[in-house]
């Protein structure tokens, strides 16, 4: 096949997919098919076509998400960034003199494993 068949074919998939919700891959099948001299790109047989082929397409297959790399830590708990979110729950922590990590809550786990931290070296459990 060559390119501007790869491309006729990239457009005929995207002019024939239905609208696909997010997060969701179409598979099918498109057709390429010759007419009156002329190659058609279609989501069905074109009727009166001498010839015919078929292409499967389905999505490609995605890698594996790679493993969050950390190279900060704050008290005993990985950063996977800047360490933002430990900090601000360990000040939190600090401000309202927290004894326990029972007393320790928040939106992101960075945060509690901050006010942990805090907990941890106060020596509480």
């Amino acid at each position: 096949m060559d390119w501007k068949s790869g491309v006729a074919i990239a457009l005929a998939l995207a002019l024939a997919a239905p609208a696909i919700a997010q997060g969701q891959h179409a598979r099918g099948f498109i057709y390429s098919c010759v007419k009156d001299g002329v190659r058609h790109y279609t989501a069905q047989p074109l009727p009166g076509a001498a010839e015919c082929t078929t292409h499967a397409y389905q999505p490609a297959p995605q890698p594996a998400p790679a493993a969050p790399i950390y190279g900060r830590s704050f008290g005993r708990y990985y950063c996977t960034s800047d360490c933002s979110g430990h900090q601000a729950g360990y000040e939190w922590a600090q401000r309202r003199g927290v004894s326990s990590r029972g007393e320790c809550s928040g939106n992101s786990q960075s945060f509690i494993e901050g006010c942990w931290s805090y907990v941890e070296e106060q020596g509480g459990d």
